[in-house]
């Protein structure tokens, strides 16, 4: 029930020639269910028969999709214009088995006294004993002066060479089968943890098996090419790059918590937050929406989730700085916003207060860790701030205090959770209406062009200034400015970057938080960029202290 088959002809190659040779090839993964009460609506693999009521599985590939749709086309249901084929000829002429031997023809191998005539084999006559007879006696003919003497070596180098194919079964693969009834949540887990062959696969994709089911007479649901078409219409998640690889379960998450808030008894008891097993758990009509009757919350769908989502990060890009993905300082501050405008506008906070949060939670690094049980907390603390005519003000926004802007460090390293407080300042610089680095002032808020994030400070002065061990990426040193400008910098140094900027040079600066004097001055030594450094660090401080009214 995964994604479709997506090896290309070189790793199809690499992975037969494995498994000719009979080496190790990894296990499969599989999962035992119940034909007749399906958890996972199955897909059959690419090129096999198709299935219906009458043919279901009793097990589903987890792990091992890509490997065994590249044995059922290669042995079994090889299409007539790409055949795969080996080079008999070729491997006892030089005495041994290479990956060139193994070759596709694309125009199809030809009858098995045509195959046998070049010297080679197609992949599923290796393994037929009556046709592989035939092939031994054309061969005979035509390679070895028909003497049958001989059929008996050529078999035994064959089987030699290629030991993997001496029959339908030499090549076997150890198998991991998770009992059927096994809970969702032990299902995701061994997914996840012995999932790590070529495609990575995720919960989204568990529940694209989930929720994969016949639509009206021939059309299926299928939850990638749904999710793509919604974000298409979405002008705002486009602009940003939402993608489905990296943010599938967004919108399965905003659905999820949504119902979650509903009383026992009407909502599905496996639906409590917005965990992989809550998303899981979810009626498929609650996502589709083609079956009204089965939703157990009406108007929240997959539709109105995206959009819900758009409005968010239409409200990010116009309130907050975030004109793109890189400056969003974690993903899954998205669902908190999407909840509050999947309600009435006469239900949802102020933009303000929503914008006093988004930032509360970005400096304070809440969503680094337990993500999801911020998520749910900052979900009720919204809707309960709005609820008590602002007076039970959200945890994020009670604890940013003076003294505790006052504590950060801008020095730290921009990974890791260091990246949550760098995206965070960031995308405030350009929401206090920071201009570019260049002539006329543009401010960075209104332009369309895309924003980079700027070293004020080259990597290689602070390499050669701080050592191979010294941080390259402090917060302090990093700023926004256009795509264009940053190519054009390149890797100046901030005294030669103050002349080009020339009368602007004050104006500029200082709305990107830096001391346009001590920028002017920097002159490559320790003692300037750490007076700079520091000084910005101060800057920074200020300005979020001013920003944020505390």
């Amino acid at each position: 029930f995964q994604r479709r088959f997506v090896w290309s002809a070189p790793a199809q190659l690499s992975f037969l020639a494995a498994v000719l040779r009979n080496l190790p090839s990894g296990a499969l993964l599989l999962l035992e269910t119940d034909p007749d009460e399906m958890v996972f609506a199955p897909i059959e693999l690419d090129g096999a028969p198709a299935l219906s009521s009458t043919n279901r599985p009793e097990r589903l590939i987890l792990d091992g999709q890509q490997r065994t749709t590249t044995l059922y086309r290669a042995f079994n249901t090889a299409a007539p214009n790409k055949t795969f084929e080996v080079d008999v000829k070729a491997i006892i002429a030089v005495g041994e088995f290479s990956d060139e031997h193994l070759t596709i023809a694309r125009g199809g191998s030809g009858s098995i006294a045509q195959q046998a005539e070049r010297g080679v084999v197609a992949l599923p006559h290796l393994i037929d004993p009556p046709k592989m007879a035939g092939w031994y006696a054309t061969y005979s003919k035509h390679h070895l002066g028909g003497d049958d003497s001989q059929i008996e070596e050529l078999m035994r180098l064959v089987r030699a060479h290629l030991p993997g194919a001496e029959s339908d079964s030499s090549h076997q693969l150890p198998v991991i089968k998770i009992k059927k009834g096994a809970p969702l949540a032990a299902v995701i887990n061994v997914f996840e943890g012995i999932n790590r062959r070529g495609t990575r696969l995720n919960g989204f994709d568990l529940m694209v098996a989930r929720l994969y089911r016949e639509t009206s007479p021939g059309k299926y649901f299928d939850l990638r090419e749904r999710w793509v078409e919604e974000a298409g219409k979405c002008p705002n998640l486009t602009r940003i790059g939402f993608n489905v690889d990296r943010d599938g379960l967004l919108p399965l998450q905003v659905i999820a918590l949504a119902v979650s808030r509903l009383p026992d008894g009407t909502r599905p008891s496996g639906v409590r937050g917005v965990k992989q097993t809550d998303v899981l758990e979810l009626p498929p009509s609650q996502v589709i929406g083609d079956r009204p009757k089965e939703m157990v919350l009406k108007g929240i769908d997959l539709g109105a989730s995206f959009g819900a989502l758009n409005e968010a990060v239409k409200f990010l890009r116009d309130h907050c700085g975030v004109m793109e993905w890189h400056l969003l300082p974690q993903a899954s501050m998205l669902i908190p916003l999407a909840d509050q405008f999947l309600l009435p506008k006469t239900q949802r906070l102020q933009l303000d207060q929503l914008k006093r949060w988004f930032f509360a939670s970005g400096l304070q690094i809440r969503y680094y860790g337990s993500v999801n049980s911020y998520v749910e907390s900052d979900c009720r603390q919204l809707r309960a701030w709005k609820a008590s005519d602002g007076e039970e003000v959200p945890t994020a926004i009670k604890q940013l205090t003076r003294d505790y802007v006052n504590g950060l460090s801008f020095l730290q390293p921009n990974s890791r959770e260091g990246a949550i407080l760098g995206k965070t300042i960031m995308s405030m610089i350009i929401a206090s209406g920071a201009l570019d680095w260049r002539s006329g002032q543009l401010d960075l808020k209104g332009l369309d062009e895309r924003i980079q994030i700027h070293h004020a400070v080259p990597r290689e002065v602070l390499l050669k200034i701080r050592g191979a061990r010294g941080e390259l990426d402090p917060i302090a040193v990093l700023t926004p400015i256009t795509q264009s400008r940053n190519g054009s910098l390149r890797d100046k140094s901030p005294q030669d970057v103050h002349g080009i900027l020339g009368a602007d040079a004050g104006a500029i600066l200082e709305s990107h938080q830096f001391d346009p004097e001590l920028f002017a001055e920097f002159g490559s030594n320790k003692t300037k960029l750490n007076q700079l450094l520091q000084n910005r660090e101060a800057r920074l401080r200020a300005f979020v202290i001013s920003m944020m009214t505390l």
